[in-house]
């Protein structure tokens, strides 16, 4: 069966005919605007109901995940248009009943179809509707056994850092001197920053090829890569191009590819590619190689416009859409040739402004051609946009400069951002515009830039005319002011004894200090005028705010008050308290764009909370990934993206590259004559005469290099075709109207972006001249107003109730009357956060031993996975293997240091293993190694119910009785501990617990540094840090936790017979005698009943 329709004829008509094979590689050319997505909704139909093929088994995939989203809805919408319509078949008014009938009259039994469309429905939770990477994301997890990969399912995160970090270990193995690897010196084209962005570009692009390379700098990116390909390989943290690669590779392995690419054929029959001009070469070869197989024919079918090829900078390439199409057959070549976005007169104008001139291509690519044949459904004339009552009849506006303008001096005249802020003002003026017989409103109009700094530029002129914008597909919300604010608050929040995070949020807008009474403030000489001092007052309880403000020690109860509430209701309540106490609402609606930062607050907690919901981190866990969002906040994912500060009609703001798959009815498009310059970039990329993508490097400063000088100028013809494609995509988002903004005052003209002919007198364009010196502060726009927003009514009280407590969430605070102690000790402690620091490495310490280790969460985690991994009885290769895929794990591998961390942690875990640990009520002592892993239970969690209203002071009393516990309960300063342990559950995990002869263990594993040397690890140094810590509560729940289920499990268990005891070991002191490092105790078995029966309700 062939296809055999004329090429004039749109694909829209043809799906709908009787006898067109579906079978084989089909590329459907979508201009803007032609309906792809309402031509993809029926290929998805007619497979289902003609071919039969389940809705699980036709692969759809697109771009980004927003489009995956909306492509996924439009096609669950048809087939619950379709289910209507074979359900009452006589519904004709219904707006979808054409094409569905004619899908339906192809079929040999339409009582099929009914129950086809009702099953796919119910399963359509199962189709892989997905982006591409997602999608290879799903196959990896699915097929992880049969591709020999990780089984975990792993996080996807970007690649650049791990590419530094290899970059860094290249250069430190072989370019220092005294290494066995010891190169010569690194030449002017060597560079460390070459190398790093060579690496990058070779890791994202499977296709690129270096043969105007430096040797040497090739061979290293060369190795970079390899070593980055075999960690990637099983790591648990994934990039997008990961992803691609390790399926790739598993797909063409010899001896499990065809085993993989088999099961994955038989579990997909179809496949739809939409926006194929921008898939990348590795992408295209995936697909290539799963469906366009000529044995088996199956239907595949790629969408896209290489006119609208513009994500080169994500690696989509547009070589790759020409080198696809030129594989498929004639017959199976189809154009959607109408338009249904913009008016006809719109349309017109298109097609002559981009039609080739003659063999003169229009986008400056011999195969991507354009006839300028495009028809247009038009706009109804009733919902047209109108002058005066007519329908204009040249849409799109070329706005450039007046004479007087163009004789000004630059600062005497706008920058394009800023004009174009003036020409959305008049537009809203002018009462002669319509649009469906209404004033243009800002929500209607849209302003597409280039950069995202352009955007803001355009943002900024927006609000001094008071005109309502908002930023579309933005910048991360993590790089807004009110991040980095949300850090220095939650830091606080967590220490509110540390000087220094005090100060540092006291002295941002949030905290409103000014700097010059800090000094006077924080010795308490005098309370600041603060603007929410009442409000903090109220949530102190405390007396109202007087004249003089809020003194230091208000703000540092305030502080501890919201960690306490952290603790006992979560993180959502204490954010909501925070907001309370600070009057932050009020106070930022008050700002100029106060809605869009109060936005910003709201999603900043959101994204938070989520975190916490997830993982369910710890405060100091939490603190790290804050940082580690606002440092990679160049990253943007469509969950961090800034979101819209509320529903209201405002203008549009946002990048060309974003407005890709939208349309707006009028359309802005400032600074379109800027080019980016083709010098300016030190590595380049580009295609060439065979179209293979070639790397050049920039040569130093004085030296020619002709063929990097040939491939510059390919690489800034392939500029210049971008940018052309980046212009059509513009225009082509308008619906009624697009203003082009051109200033003129370089002296070119326009064909960097338009052809030369569209400056022309004969143009379609309507040129319009105006005046560039106006200024924005003259101007004004006053809009209909807006009923003020009403304070929302009181929330009522709610008692806690059923809620989940902890040993973290009830223990006494780490505070201290003496401050500079208290700090001492922060700065040693266990569970620092690390700095804000874009590496955090550790290779800038000058000794590599235990100690060197940082404090923090993330060297915790490495030794207890170390620990919780490793069988006790291991030998020497055995521990060096797991301490090497842990240090791997967490960052601490290689470097300059590398090997003597290796070693220092080896010896700790050794010293560990082998520590003879003291013995405990008459039992003898005995080590890690000599325990039977089958009696170790390795992080367990308990839980069990609480009573109600417990409170810390009767807690206190009872542990007061007990000899042995008596000086902690001294050690607490008299204000610390009143807290309520509220009615629900305890819960809380024991690192380990274990049996050996007869008796149960708990034992814990603690990093803490103390004081950095051998010294702090003896018995009376230990005690004191575990009254510092409070650990003596957080081991008397875990002794109370384990006695509980042994008695209830343990038939014959008796405390006195068969509890052994504790032991908290501290890792970084361990000696093999047992004499440092190690704390041991065994409550009396009258304290732990009696707080048994106090706690377990």
């Amino acid at each position: 069966m062939s296809n055999s329709f004329a090429h004039n004829a749109s694909f829209s008509e043809q799906i709908l005919q009787a006898g067109f094979d579906m079978r084989g590689l089909h590329l459907i050319e979508a201009s803007a605007g032609t309906g792809k997505t309402y031509s993809l909704q029926t290929i998805f139909l007619r497979l289902l109901l003609e071919q039969k093929i389940p809705v699980q088994q036709i692969v759809v995939v697109t771009f980004t995940t927003a489009a995956a989203k909306d492509l996924k809805n439009k096609l669950r919408q048809v087939l619950q248009n379709a289910l209507h319509i074979t359900q009452n078949p006589n519904a004709k008014e219904y707006k979808d009943y054409g094409r569905i009938s004619a899908i339906l009259n192809l079929l040999d039994n339409r009582a099929e179809a009914s129950k086809i469309l009702q099953t796919a429905l119910l399963d359509f939770d199962l189709a892989a509707i997905h982006t591409i990477h997602a999608f290879c994301h799903r196959l990896l997890n699915r097929y992880a056994f049969h591709a020999g990969l990780s089984l975990s399912n792993p996080e996807v995160t970007t690649s650049h850092e791990r590419i530094v970090q290899l970059c860094r270990d290249w250069i430190r193995m072989h370019q220092y001197p005294g290494t066995s690897n010891y190169h010569k010196p690194l030449n002017a084209s060597f560079t460390y920053k070459n190398l790093c962005e060579l690496s990058r570009s070779l890791v994202q692009k499977n296709n690129l090829e270096m043969d105007l390379i430096d040797p040497g700098l090739r061979q290293a990116a060369l190795e970079v890569k390899k070593s980055y390909e075999e960690a990637a390989r099983f790591n648990e943290v994934l990039s997008f191009d990961d992803l691609l690669a390790n399926l790739y590779r598993a797909l063409i392995e010899p001896n499990i590819g065809p085993t993989l690419c088999q099961s994955i054929r038989n579990e997909f029959k179809a496949a739809l590619i939409d926006e194929f001009q921008d898939t990348d070469p590795l992408q295209w070869k995936i697909f290539e190689h799963l469906f366009v197989r000529p044995e088996q024919d199956r239907p595949c079918f790629i969408v896209g416009d290489p006119k609208q090829a513009i994500y080169a900078f994500r690696n989509g390439d547009v070589y790759t859409y020409l080198e696809a199409s030129s594989k498929v057959d004639n017959n199976k070549r189809h154009q959607l040739k109408r338009n249904y976005r913009s008016e006809k007169a719109f349309i017109a104008a298109i097609n002559k402004i981009f039609a080739d001139d003659g063999n003169k291509r229009t986008f400056l690519h011999e195969q991507i051609t354009y006839a300028g044949n495009l028809e247009a459904e038009g706009v109804k004339p009733e919902k047209a946009l109108t002058i005066n009552g007519e329908i204009d009849p040249q849409p799109i506006k070329w706005i450039t400069m007046d004479e007087e303008s163009l004789a000004a001096q630059v600062n005497e005249i706008n920058q394009a951002g800023e004009q174009t802020a003036l020409e959305i003002l008049h537009l809203l003026q002018d009462e002669t515009i319509s649009i469906a017989g209404e004033r243009p409103e800002p929500g209607q109009i849209a302003v597409l830039c280039r950069t995202n700094d352009e955007c803001d530029t355009v943002l900024q002129a927006l609000n001094r005319l008071d005109i309502p914008c908002v930023r579309l597909k933005g910048k991360s919300v993590w790089q807004s002011e009110e991040a980095v604010n949300f850090l220095e608050l939650i830091f606080a929040v967590a220490r509110p004894f540390n000087r220094n995070h005090i100060f540092a949020f006291m002295l941002n807008p949030w905290g409103a200090l000014k700097r010059e009474q800090l000094l006077t403030w924080q010795d308490d000489q005098e309370a600041a005028q603060l603007p929410y001092a009442d409000q903090a007052c109220r949530l102190l309880e405390d007396k109202p705010a007087s004249a003089n403000g809020l003194t230091y020690a208000q703000i540092l109860n305030l502080f501890d008050s919201l960690g306490d509430i952290w603790l006992k209701y979560g993180f959502s309540s204490c954010c909501q308290r925070a907001l309370q106490a600070l009057d932050l609402p009020a106070r930022m609606l008050q700002e100029t764009q106060g809605e869009q930062k109060l936005a910003n607050l709201k999603q900043i907690i959101e994204l938070t909370q989520q975190k916490l919901s997830e993982q369910r981190l710890g405060i100091e866990e939490l603190l790290t990934w804050l940082q580690q969002s606002i440092i990679g906040s160049e990253e943007t994912d469509e969950s961090s993206a800034a979101r819209k500060a509320n529903d209201n009609p405002a203008v549009q703001v946002l990048t060309i590259h974003a407005s890709k798959g939208l349309e707006f009815p009028i359309v802005f498009v400032p600074n379109m004559h800027r080019m980016p310059s083709a010098a300016s970039r030190n590595l380049i990329e580009a295609h060439d005469n065979r179209a293979k993508l070639q790397a050049g490097i920039k040569p130093p400063s004085g030296e020619e290099d002709a063929s990097f000088e040939q491939l510059q100028m390919q690489y800034g013809n392939e500029l210049h075709q971008e940018y052309r494609r980046l212009t059509y995509v513009a225009l082509t988002r308008a619906i009624h109207r697009c203003s082009i903004l051109y200033d003129g005052k370089d002296g070119k003209n326009c064909d960097d972006f338009l052809p030369a002919r569209a400056a022309l007198a004969s143009s379609p364009l309507h040129s319009i001249c105006s005046d560039w010196r106006q200024n924005l502060d003259d101007f004004s726009w006053q809009a209909n107003p807006i009923d003020a927003l009403q304070p929302p009514p009181e929330r009522p009280a709610l008692k806690p109730k059923n809620t989940i407590s902890s040993f973290s969430a009830f223990a006494p605070s780490v505070q201290a009357l003496n401050l500079p102690a208290l700090q001492e000790q922060e700065n040693n402690a266990d569970n620092d956060p690390p700095e804000i620091t874009e590496h955090d490495s550790p290779d800038e310490s000058e000794s590599a031993d235990i100690f060197a280790f940082p404090a923090g969460e993330r060297t915790g985690n490495c030794w207890h996975e170390i620990f919780e991994k490793l069988a006790f009885d291991a030998g020497e290769k055995q521990i060096k293997l797991q301490v090497q895929t842990s240090l791997q794990n967490y960052g601490f591998a290689g470097g300059k240091h590398g090997e003597e961390r290796l070693q220092a942690v080896c010896d700790m875990v050794h010293n560990t293993l082998n520590c003879q640990l003291p013995a405990l009520h008459n039992s003898a002592t005995f080590a890690l190694k000599d325990l039977n892993m089958k009696n170790c239970i390795r992080e367990w969690e308990f839980f069990f119910s609480a009573k109600p209203e417990l409170k810390g002071q009767a807690l206190q009393e009872v542990i007061r009785k007990d000899a042995e516990h008596r000086s902690f309960i001294d050690d607490l300063p008299e204000r610390n501990w009143n807290r309520s342990l509220i009615e629900g559950a305890m819960t809380g995990y024991v690192d380990l617990w274990f049996e050996h002869q007869g008796r149960y263990y708990i034992l814990d594993w603690k990093s803490n540094r103390i004081r950095g040397n051998m010294q702090s690890f003896t018995t009376p140094e230990l005690h004191d840090e575990i009254s510092r810590r409070r650990y003596w509560l957080q081991y008397l729940f875990y002794c109370v936790a384990l006695n509980g289920f042994l008695q209830e499990n343990l038939q014959g268990y008796s405390y006195e017979k068969n509890f052994g005891g504790i032991y908290y070991l501290f890792l970084r002191g361990v000696d093999q005698a047992g004499q440092r490092g190690v704390y041991a105790c065994r409550p009396t078995f009258s304290l732990i009943q009696e707080l048994s029966e106090m706690l377990i309700k």
